[in-house]
């Protein structure tokens, strides 16, 4: 086998064995930190499914950028969200301003930390004042559904698996 080949060859194998160490799932490649935003001159959040795991602490940034309409995210950590009656609960973990306060101007972001419980239920966040949540201003966190590892596992494995394949050939063409 020539020396380029054999060289590229251990290049793709090193990158994709590489690849599948480095491949996480997606709530931990950011360090256990979630941002969640609004968007803009609509009543709905960024992101609206999102994997956590059980029993785990995570930082919460959440960003209003809709300078026009007052948000806030609202976690329904005891999980009775079922209709806007249950709105504003008491035990709700609140980020941004709370439904009654004067919210500041302009464009804002605040941050909690929340904790994850130990089952595998989903736990709705969403946005308090009147009428957002009924407008489909809420989202999901998917406790103990962390997704696989995507892409990068795929990719890394389809790699070697061309690896594999192509050292042989090469070695019959040299």
């Amino acid at each position: 086998m020539k020396k380029s080949s054999m060289f590229l060859v251990t290049i793709l194998a090193l990158s994709s064995l590489w690849v599948l160490v480095n491949s996480t799932p997606a709530a931990a490649q950011d360090n256990n930190t979630i941002v969640i935003g609004v968007v803009i001159g609509d009543l709905k959040f960024n992101r609206t499914e999102i994997s956590l795991d059980p029993n785990t602490e995570y930082t919460i940034i959440f960003q209003n950028l809709d300078v026009s309409t007052y948000h806030n995210l609202r976690i329904d950590v005891n999980q009775n969200l079922e209709t806007d009656a249950n709105i504003a609960d008491s035990n709700d973990l609140v980020i941004g301003v709370a439904n009654d306060a004067t919210p500041p101007s302009g464009v804002n972001t605040w941050n909690a930390t929340w904790t994850t419980p130990a089952d595998g239920n989903e736990v709705i966040f969403y946005c308090g004042f009147q009428g957002h949540y009924s407008s489909g201003m809420y989202g999901t966190f998917k406790i103990g559904n962390v997704k696989s590892p995507g892409f990068g596992l795929y990719s890394g494995l389809a790699a070697i698996t061309i690896t594999a394949i192509a050292i042989p050939y090469l070695r019959r063409r040299s």
